[in-house]
């Protein structure tokens, strides 16, 4: 699963029952001063999960899709416990100096620019998973209260839309730029959105993110371009 390992991240062995790691994660804490509330929370939130059985099996599962982004505030969903801060929107990845930029575009060429060799049709997708809807629905009421305006409702959604997105375009450029590619064409997206309920009465919500396109070389820019 890329993102948090609670496995990796506290040293834990996967084979231990529920109860012992409950106490490990126990420990942990009793080692952190009452003022490091951030890691305490975080370790609070791996012990509800990982010393319970079922949600447990539930974070086994996903955890088991390498496809799967589970975010920090998913985690604390499926806990049960409500983040004091939660985490920003990490920006996306700035390219490496040395990886040559990806033109992207929808149609299937571009202007002063002639396609010289098709490499093959490419795909890439992202998927996300927290606790959106209970968010969104928060917000809505309070839009409804007129608390609010839409685009703060919004922005659970839009947050995950973004972050699903990028996960998405980078494994599509890593795919072409795998073949020799320094371009793609024909570029599409699509979102789909589903909610997961899971044990013990709680739901996520799944976006995912396909996109498709081709990979191609492109020759010299004209005299224009």
């Amino acid at each position: 699963m890329p993102g948090i390992d609670l496995y990796a991240a506290y040293g834990l062995d996967r084979r231990h029952q529920s109860p012992e790691l409950a106490q490990q994660l126990t420990a942990r804490l009793d080692q952190l001063g009452q003022w490091d509330t951030a890691a305490r929370q975080r370790i609070e939130i791996a012990r509800a999960i990982l010393g319970d059985p079922a949600r447990r099996a539930s974070y086994d599962v996903l955890a088991a899709n390498p496809t799967i982004q589970v975010t920090e505030q998913a985690l604390a969903a499926m806990a049960g416990i409500s983040l004091q801060d939660p985490a920003p929107v990490p920006p996306p990845t700035p390219p490496s100096p040395n990886q040559p930029p990806i033109k992207i575009t929808g149609t299937e060429e571009f202007a002063g620019r002639t396609v010289v060799e098709h490499l093959g049709p490419i795909d890439g997708h992202g998927i996300v998973i927290q606790s959106i809807l209970k968010e969104v629905k928060a917000t809505f009421t309070q839009l409804r209260r007129r608390q609010t305006d839409v685009n703060t409702a919004l922005l659970p959604y839009r947050e995950a839309c973004a972050r699903s997105r990028a996960f998405a375009i980078e494994e599509l450029t890593e795919h072409a730029l795998e073949l020799g590619a320094d371009a793609i064409i024909s570029f599409s997206i699509n979102f789909t959105t589903e909610n997961l309920d899971l044990a013990l009465g709680f739901s996520l919500t799944s976006i995912t993110t396909d996109v498709t396109g081709i990979a191609v070389r492109l020759g010299p820019p004209s005299a224009t371009d």
